[in-house]
C-alpha cells in the first residue's frame, strides 16, 4: 500500500482481516472469527 515493496504490520493486519471480514462490517463475528482458528491452528 505505501510502495515501499515490503509488506508492513499495519499492510499485513489490514488485508488479512480483510479476507475474514465476509460481510464486509468492519467487524469479526463468530462466524468470521473461526477464520483465526483455521489459519494460525489453534
Amino acid at each position: 500500500m505505501d510502495n515501499d515493496s515490503m509488506v508492513g504490520e499495519r499492510e499485513y493486519t489490514d488485508g488479512v482481516f480483510g479476507l475474514w471480514n465476509d460481510n464486509g462490517d468492519g467487524m469479526l463475528d463468530n462466524n468470521e472469527y473461526g477464520a483465526y482458528d483455521t489459519y494460525y491452528g489453534m
